[in-house]
């Protein structure tokens, strides 16, 4: 047991108590405000106030976890030996930093409140994280805080025992495009045949009508690919429109589409919803998706990541959360490789407006096959290269490599090579 001091027990304080050391550490905690009884407290103490205390792990606060609103946040940031990268130094005491503060602001993405600034899609960028300012995007710094708390716990205590986590891979598809070709309406189907006329391209006419009466001939066909490639866990996230703009599956009410679904739900560890980009903000449009993906695999959907990474914090969550959705992997950015939210390990969505935990679950998503090939323009090799460096800091920490893929993608022979390249190094105990 560890006894935590505080002048102030808040909603802010609790959630980040549970999520380092309960959830990551595993070990059981008591709060106490009354000095009293925190000396005649037994075992591991740790003071989270400004006043010492004898036989204690002495955590200087900042206010973060004392306050109520969304205030502007002045970040100090300072490279450190042990700790890697500290938030708000104060190097007058063990921990140098406010560990848990620091950890609250990364992981409830804390930022992202603060800043107004977005691309064309309504996105928070990469480059206006401070994660990206100081060059630790691609590194967990949360999981190495609790590591590196964990040793600090084990000095005062050497008999205390931690949670044993183990390492995870995820490999996740998004189905933008299910086929090229097969399923198509025939005014799109019409349109792509008019175009390869225009340009005089027998071949892909030939390969048009060839995938029109058979799947299997459709370049767009990866799915048996992926499934006899990846190790450890497989899931699809599915678009459930094609409505136009952004939204362009194939008919989502037509045999070809419906007899896919059934065969990856049946072919995969798990499905989710794929919420359209007309969805993120018309709760009506997610609820009916999500209802006619549950309806195809007679299953209740639970699981969910945005089309195109929309993340509009706290309102897509709170939609996710209404409609019943327990675990969601939009947390990665699209234009940057890395650890959104500072970890490889899944946590619980804190909502700040409300001060208040959720149910739901985030799992963080540190690679994007588009990212990579469509905004920083990587070769097959610098793809790899970049994969090996994620899926052995993951390693490292025991924690999630959840990587995101398309199916369409693997139409590049380089893109497939990568990938079958990159998982062969994936040991599953």
């Amino acid at each position: 047991m560890v006894t935590v001091l505080t002048t102030q027990y808040t909603e802010r304080l609790q959630y980040i108590l549970t999520e380092l050391l309960g959830n990551r550490l595993g070990i059981s905690y008591a709060v106490t405000t009354n000095i009293n009884e925190f000396n005649a407290s037994t075992g591991v103490k740790i003071n989270y106030t400004s006043t010492q205390q004898e036989n204690s792990l002495q955590i200087i606060p900042i206010d973060l976890l004392f306050e109520n609103n969304i205030n502007k946040q002045k970040i100090d940031v300072a490279n450190d030996e042990t700790w890697h990268t500290i938030l708000w130094p104060n190097k007058t005491c063990e921990i140098p930093f406010d560990v848990f503060a620091a950890s609250f602001y990364l992981l409830s993405r804390y930022e992202e409140y603060e800043h107004s600034k977005r691309d064309e899609h309504g996105r928070f960028e990469a480059k206006n994280s401070i994660a990206s300012k100081y060059d630790f995007l691609q590194f967990p710094l949360i999981d190495h805080w609790c590591e590196m708390l964990k040793k600090e716990l084990k000095a005062i205590n050497p008999s205390i025992e931690f949670k044993q986590h183990q390492f995870k891979s995820i490999t996740t598809v998004d189905i933008d495009f299910a086929y090229l070709y097969h399923g198509l309406d025939i005014k799109r189907w019409m349109g792509k045949l008019v175009k390869s006329v225009l340009r005089f391209d027998l071949n892909a006419l030939l390969i048009q009508v060839k995938s029109t009466l058979n799947a299997k001939h459709d370049p767009y066909n990866t799915y048996q690919f992926i499934r006899e490639n990846v190790r450890g866990k497989l899931g699809y996230f599915i678009l459930m429109s094609n409505n136009g703009g952004y939204d362009k599956n194939i008919k989502v009410n037509g045999k070809a589409f419906k007899t896919l679904v059934k065969h990856l739900y049946q072919n995969s560890d798990f499905i989710g919803i794929h919420p359209s980009y007309a969805s993120n903000q018309n709760f009506k449009m997610l609820l009916e998706e999500q209802g006619n993906l549950s309806d195809m695999v007679s299953q209740k959907i639970d699981c969910s990541r945005h089309h195109f990474l929309k993340l509009t914090l706290p309102q897509t969550y709170r939609n996710l959360i209404d409609a019943n959705i327990a675990e969601d992997y939009t947390m990665a950015y699209a234009e940057q490789i890395g650890f959104r939210a500072s970890t490889c390990m899944p946590y619980h969505f804190f909502d700040i407006n409300l001060n208040q935990l959720t149910k739901l679950i985030c799992y963080p998503t540190c690679f994007m096959d588009t990212t990579a090939i469509q905004y920083l323009k990587y070769s097959a090799q610098q793809i790899e290269e970049v994969n090996k460096k994620l899926l052995n800091t993951a390693k490292n920490y025991n924690g999630l490599y959840v990587t995101l893929w398309h199916n369409n993608t693997f139409v590049s022979p380089h893109v497939k090579q990568s990938f079958c390249n990159l998982l062969e190094k994936i040991e599953i105990n």
